[in-house]
């Protein structure tokens, strides 16, 4: 923050209910993956649409900060009815619930998978 200025517009905390880490990779233009950190697969996007978005803004996140590996990111839930894509590697995230409901239950069914 550049100013004394209170932060306007932070969503309210919440309790985190369900949280997975997932590693989202980039085929081509709108191919994505999607795997556990162990590298086993759970989808294959051929069409990702919001999840290649996605996937597009955490590559671009951390060309920035100068990351070149594809570690996780985590999907939270939270009591409150929020659902975040975190990325620790730079310290970006997103509120998915923002992007309407169609974006939030792309992400919704990869954290609610086994």
């Amino acid at each position: 923050v550049l100013t004394d200025r209170p932060r306007e517009g932070v969503p309210p905390p919440g309790k985190v209910v369900a949280e997975k880490l997932v590693v989202l990779k980039d085929i081509d233009a709108r191919h994505v993956t999607v795997s556990d950190p162990e590298g086993n697969l759970l989808l294959d996007l051929p069409e990702g649409g919001f999840v290649d978005v996605m996937a597009a803004a955490v590559r671009r996140s951390r060309a920035v900060a100068r990351i070149t590996d594809n570690p996780p990111v985590r999907i939270v839930r939270y009591d409150n009815g929020r659902l975040t894509m975190e990325d620790p590697a730079t310290g970006w995230s997103t509120e998915l619930y923002a992007f309407g409901a169609d974006s939030k239950a792309a992400f919704e069914r990869i954290l609610d998978m086994k």
